[in-house]
Formats: structure tokens, sequence, C-alpha cells
């Protein structure tokens, strides 16, 4: 009896795995010359995941990894030389990861990590470019990143984050744009056209906003919005601008700031920093050689 009841409950877990396993899918298509790819799932009550990676060209390495995940997918697709993608998905449920590559030397790195109802997008063309996007702890956010041109860097990190959404684009050479957010309810764009952009923001509290453009050269940007409901806008046209904006309560309290920075031109340098709550500063230059300094 003992015997039979031990093959009846082996038979049972067999067909339980199989019915997992079926839930799942992995699709790989490979061509041309050293081409890798790994998936690698590991089942924890996993359901309806999937895995897909394309590669065409020379050298291409894909890794993919789900651990304990539930109905998401992870899609990889590369076409070119030595581009490189590695996504991990670990402990969360409904999330969709997508990177392409086109071009050469591409390197994209995603982790979602209990994580649920998340979105992640990477697309890259040209070569040398980097792209890095993490959502841990996160919550029904969005990350996506667009590189167009050589040397591109973007980073984008949601930690502790709900219902946010970061994007980037950027098109040119030698841009680099990074992206932070932690809380609830933000939304952070950036826009680099030209080359030896550089823009920062950082986000943390809640329901912040922050739009940043440049078009030209050598532009640098940086925006640091804490505690609540800040609004910050900086849009730059010509070459060499430089603008810092911060703006946060007191004491994890406070905000509702507003500052709008406008920049054409050359050589003109912006630092606005607002404490409190409720300031506004609207600043516009045109024109080289400006400089303005502003603090609440």
């Amino acid at each position: 009896m003992k015997l039979i009841c031990a093959v009846a409950l082996a038979l049972l877990l067999t067909m339980n795995g199989a019915a997992e396993a079926q839930s799942n899918s992995t699709e790989q298509y490979q061509r041309g010359v050293e081409n890798s790819t790994t998936a690698d799932r590991i089942i924890q009550d996993a359901a309806d995941s999937k895995i897909v990676q394309e590669q065409e060209g020379q050298l291409n390495t894909a890794n993919a990894s789900q651990q304990g995940e539930l109905d998401s997918s992870i899609a990889q697709l590369q076409d070119g030389v030595l581009n490189q993608a590695d996504t991990l998905q670990l402990g969360g449920s409904n999330n969709r990861s997508t990177i392409y590559q086109v071009g050469a030397r591409n390197e994209a790195a995603s982790v979602q990590s209990v994580a649920t109802d998340n979105r992640l997008l990477t697309r890259q063309t040209g070569f040398s470019n980097r792209a890095e996007i993490n959502q841990i702890v996160s919550l029904g956010s969005l990350a996506a990143t667009e590189q167009y041109g050589v040397s591109h860097s973007a980073v984008i990190d949601q930690g502790g984050s709900y219902y946010s959404a970061a994007y980037i684009s950027q098109e040119g050479t030698d841009s680099d744009a990074r992206v932070a957010q932690s809380g609830v309810g933000h939304s952070s764009t950036t826009a680099q056209a030209g080359a030896f952009h550089q823009a920062r923001s950082a986000q943390s509290g809640y329901n912040h906003e922050s739009d940043l453009a440049q078009d030209g050269f050598a532009n640098r940007t940086g925006v640091t919005q804490e505690d609540w409901y800040n609004r910050s806008a900086v849009t730059q046209h010509g070459f060499l601008n430089r603008t810092a904006l911060m703006q946060s309560g007191v004491l994890g309290m406070g905000g509702n700031h507003t500052a709008i920075v406008s920049q054409s031109g050359g050589f003109n340098t912006i630092a606005v920093i607002q404490n409190g709550s409720s300031a506004t500063a609207i600043i516009t230059q045109i024109g080289n050689g400006n400089s303005v300094s502003l603090a609440h």
C-alpha cells in the first residue's frame, strides 16, 4: 500500500510539473556565426511565462532568466555583431521586458525583481550603446529607452517605485541620461539630440513631473525633486548650456514647486533651488554668456 501511494504521488507530481511546464514557452532563433543564447527558467508555481530570443549576425549573446515569475514575458531581438542582452525576472507577475538591438557592440541589461505589472522597453541602433533598467519592488511602472547613433548610455532605476513612468530618447553621439525614481506617481521624460549631452533626473516622494529636452551639443542638465507635487521643465537649444535644478519641501513635507527653464544660444548657466512650499520660478535666456542663480 505504501508503495502504491508513493507511486501515485510521484505520478501526480510529474503530471503537475508537466502541466506547469506546458504553460510556459521558450523560443530561440539564431542565424549567423558564434551566436549564444541562454534561457533559464526555475519554476516555482510559474504559469504562462514566455521567453523569446532572436539573433542575426555575429557573436551576439542573449541571456534570459525567469525565477518564480507568473504570467511574464522576455523578448530579446538582436541584429548585428557583438550585441549583448541580459534580462532577469524574479519573484513577480505580469511583467514585460523587451530589448531590441541593431548595430554593433550594444549592451542592454534589465532586472525586474519582486515587481508586478511593470513594462520595460529598450531599443538601440548604432554601436557602443549601453542601456540598463532596474525595476525592483515596483508596481505598475513603465521604463523606456531609445538610442540612435554611437556611444550612448542610458540608466533607469525604479526601486520602490509605484505607478511611475520614465522615458529616455537619445540621438547623436556620446549622450548620457539617467533617471532614478522612488515613491508614487512620478513622470520623467528626457529627449536629447546632438552630441555630448548629459541629463539627470532624480525623483522621490509623491507625484513629481520632470521634462528635459536638449538640442545641440555639450549641454548638461541636472534635476532633483523631493517630497510632494513638484513640476519642472527644462528646454535647451544651442551649445554649452548648463542647468541645475533642485526642488524640495521641508522635513519630508511640502513641495508643490514649479520651475520652467528655457535657454537658446550658448554659454548659458542656470541654477534654481527651491525649498519649502509652492514656489514658482520661470527663467528664459536668449543670447550668449548669460548666468542666473535663484534660491527660495
